[in-house]
């Protein structure tokens, strides 16, 4: 028995869908369908995906001070949106799901002096794969 994906159909460029086909493959034998699931293409994604905002937020402080950073996004379709946070150092924080177009705070302390790129992405909690990409930076700095 040969178990394999073997297809991905994209419809119209709104969504793909990828099939696992289980039993004889070769020649004319059909396949039986095992399971198919959908999502979004990156076309989708880049034309309807979500508009985040710069994070804003002190733009200076000192190591091991916490500091808060908030952002918004808009979903086209109202759904309810995740937040992933990059904190410039090498870490990230996500938070959520909340409410499209609500202002989301997180908080986040840096243990060295240094100058971050403190940046947000928007993640649609109800379609996966629907992200907006990274937000323009806040440039930090600790010292």
């Amino acid at each position: 028995m040969d178990v394999r994906i073997i297809h991905r159909l994209s419809l119209l460029l709104i969504f793909s869908l990828a099939c696992l086909f289980m039993g004889p493959i070769s020649g004319h034998q059909p396949g039986i369908v095992w399971l198919c699931w959908p999502y979004y293409s990156q076309a989708y994604a880049e034309q309807y995906g979500l508009d985040i905002q710069t994070p804003s937020g002190s733009i200076s402080g000192i190591p091991g001070q916490s500091y808060s950073y908030s952002t918004s996004a808009t979903d086209p379709d109202g759904n309810q949106v995740q937040y992933m946070f990059d904190w410039g150092d090498g870490s990230t924080s996500v938070i959520g799901p909340f409410d499209s177009d609500i202002s989301v705070t997180a908080s986040h302390s840096w243990s060295k002096s240094g100058t971050y790129q403190v940046k947000a992405k928007a993640i649609d909690a109800d379609i996966p794969g629907i992200t907006s990409g990274y937000s323009d930076p806040l440039t930090v700095t600790i010292r």
